[in-house]
């Protein structure tokens, strides 16, 4: 048990996008791989709580957890793809892939 003024707490958005039945599980992961932190998704507000002694361990665990929210897959050569549900328009990118076509070829 913790003293409260020895724990950091960071609060944050599930966005609606993110499939629902995929949060317990991957907070289970997560609190597997990250025994120092505590992580719980606070129902009926859209938001997972985490938990920790350590402001470092909060930090990087946020972050790990905003990149698994987003659905940011980690590719080669520090890149990032970020799949979002949303109007393009709303989109600061270099590339914008929206594909007339199901197999991704141009329209004639």
């Amino acid at each position: 048990v913790f003293n409260s003024g020895q724990l950091r707490v960071d609060f944050i958005p599930i966005p609606t996008s993110f499939p629902q039945d995929l949060i317990s599980h991957s907070l289970a992961v997560y609190g597997k791989q990250h025994n120092e932190c505590f992580f719980q998704s606070i129902q009926n507000t859209n938001i997972i709580k985490v938990l920790s002694k350590s402001p470092e361990l909060v930090q990087l665990s946020s972050q790990l957890v905003e990149n698994m929210l987003h659905l940011t897959i980690s590719l080669p050569g520090d890149r990032k793809l970020k799949l979002k549900r949303g109007s393009i328009f709303d989109e600061k990118a270099d590339i914008l892939v929206s594909p007339a076509r199901p197999n991704l070829t141009h329209s004639q």
